[in-house]
């Protein structure tokens, strides 16, 4: 088999750091006067954020809104934010709203609605439109100028919480627990499963897709199947969502959960193990300070953001060796002696089952 990964950007490593209501999108309120939404300040450069959740999700939203925040701070810009978007009617009318408004930068964080950035591109020249997408680089040099994407390559991520779960299961069983079956979002499980192959050849492995990002319920109901099989480490590849699942952990002794792009520890202290994490803050912050530049990438990919939040007491169940261990791997993959494929490998349900982890370095 031919495994494909991504040449790495660097080998800084960072976290995550640690509200906004939904909008009420339907009644035709513009995401523009949306002002509680985020804060000005004295720079001429704004940005605004269409979240796929809100900006305390736990999640990819909260994660990005920190950066949006560094950056702030850092050069006096205004942010705003709208969410959660879940439609393509909504992205484009609140990325239309947001450019009328003469806003900058606009950025699209949900992964399955990238299809509408090339759209409001050409509606709107002066306004930079930046999704969370990879996109062919032949379908990208089509695009109009103003387009951009960015591609946290966040299975990095998601196979080291594999590796930790891999070593710290007791049941020999972990599972995962998935928003959409999309390449960007399927990559996250099944790297996620490679992970714990890398360290545990025999470690069974399930997972279920609930269809939406932010349905606690539905995540409740996957976990609670998932759990009851006799998984004891559960991926959650989810938004909001996540509160179902720990909702289930909780009520489970022995029943935890790797949350990704935000160390959720403090959410759920006694579940989380430890957390994914994608470098999603100094990703924004990048993306932002080259748009004040005026020198945006086409397409940006990061391989070499990826970390895990900290295990807290819960380092007890790897203890020192095992930890040790989750070191090693993690140095291998940024030295590159460990391939992580990309998602035209393990972007389908079941692929990494296919894969042999020996055959990328474990």
């Amino acid at each position: 088999m031919s495994i494909t990964a991504r040449p790495a950007r660097g080998t800084t490593l960072r976290r995550a750091g640690a509200s906004f209501a939904a909008a009420a999108l339907l009644t035709g309120t513009l995401a523009a006067c949306a002002d509680d939404g985020g804060s000005s300040g004295d720079g001429d450069f704004r940005v605004a954020a269409l979240l796929t959740g809100t900006e305390n999700d736990g999640g990819i939203s909260q994660g990005f809104v920190e950066g949006m925040r560094l950056a702030e701070e850092k050069h006096g810009i205004e942010i705003r934010t709208v969410g959660p978007i879940q439609t393509p009617d909504e992205t484009m009318q609140q990325g239309a709203a947001f450019a009328e408004d003469g806003f900058d930068l606009v950025i699209i964080l949900h992964s399955g609605l990238a299809d509408a950035t090339p759209k409001l591109a050409e509606q709107f020249p002066d306004t930079q439109f930046c999704a969370f997408w990879d996109e062919d680089d032949d379908v990208l040099a089509g695009q109009p100028e103003n387009v951009c994407y960015f591609d946290p390559e966040h299975q990095y991520g998601s196979f080291m919480g594999g590796v930790a779960a891999g070593l710290a299961t007791e049941t020999g069983h972990v599972g995962a627990i998935v928003g959409m079956d999309i390449p960007l979002a399927t990559r996250q499980a099944q790297g996620f499963h490679l992970g714990a192959r890398c360290v545990n050849p025999d470690v069974r492995y399930d997972e279920v897709f609930t269809g939406d990002f932010n349905d606690s319920a539905k995540a409740r109901t996957a976990a609670e199947s998932l759990y009851g099989g006799g998984a004891d480490i559960l991926l959650a590849a989810v938004d909001s969502a996540i509160q179902g699942m720990f909702t289930v952990a909780e009520a489970s002794p022995g029943r935890y959960v790797v949350p990704q792009y935000f160390d959720n520890y403090d959410a759920a202290p006694d579940v989380v193990l430890t957390s994914a994490l994608f470098g999603l803050d100094e990703i924004a912050l990048e993306i932002i300070e080259d748009g004040m530049a005026g020198s945006y990438e086409r397409q940006y990919r990061f391989t070499d953001k990826f970390s895990l939040a900290d295990f807290h007491e819960h380092a007890d169940k790897l203890g020192e060796e095992k930890l040790a261990k989750v070191e090693e791997i993690r140095e291998k993959v940024l030295a590159g002696e460990i391939q992580i494929p990309d998602e035209n490998t393990i972007g389908a349900a079941g692929s990494a089952a296919t894969i042999d982890p020996k055959d990328i370095g474990c």
